[in-house]
């Protein structure tokens, strides 16, 4: 049995300083609930884990711990699970175009900046987050565990 869980976040259209105090400091809960069928077995053929890559951002800090905990998750159930042949791995997807993001994208200027931040120019595609998972969830890659792919279009490599 294969599966592959998507876990990604809401999109805060304002900045910290526009939220009510403490919500800056609060996780994305659909981040960190999402291990919680995981860590109880209720998901006993678990092969990747998606999520989002932040490499960091002064106005969401808790979703950026959010996410580097789910990479720590990752690895750590990667260990525990390894032993009984179910591989555990990350996609971290850059900036993709889905529902979630397209308010963000529809905001002045917004698109093109992000496209300017990707190597390739441009916005990533849901199908483009499918062909890894689908690669991660095969045979072909039954000796990768504990690992994050990382799927942004270059936006780290010149981060």
């Amino acid at each position: 049995m294969h599966l592959a869980l998507g876990v990604g976040g809401p999109h805060q259209q304002r900045g910290a300083a526009h939220r009510p105090r403490g919500d800056a400091r609060r996780p994305a809960p659909e981040t960190v609930d999402a291990l919680v069928p995981v860590q109880c077995g209720v998901l006993p053929a678990l092969a990747v884990i998606g999520g989002n890559l932040n490499t960091g951002n002064a106005a969401i800090p808790a979703y950026c711990a959010s996410k580097a905990g789910m990479l720590g998750a990752v690895r750590s159930m990667a260990d525990r699970l390894g032993p009984d042949g179910i591989r555990v791995n990350a996609i971290c997807p850059g900036f993709i175009e889905t529902a979630m993001l397209g308010l963000t994208l529809d905001m002045p200027g917004v698109r093109q900046r992000f496209e300017e931040s990707s190597v390739l120019k441009r916005i990533g595609q849901p199908s483009e987050i499918g062909e890894p998972a689908a690669f991660l969830l095969s045979d072909k890659a039954s000796f990768i565990t504990g690992q994050s792919i990382i799927v942004d279009g270059g936006v780290l490599a010149t981060a």
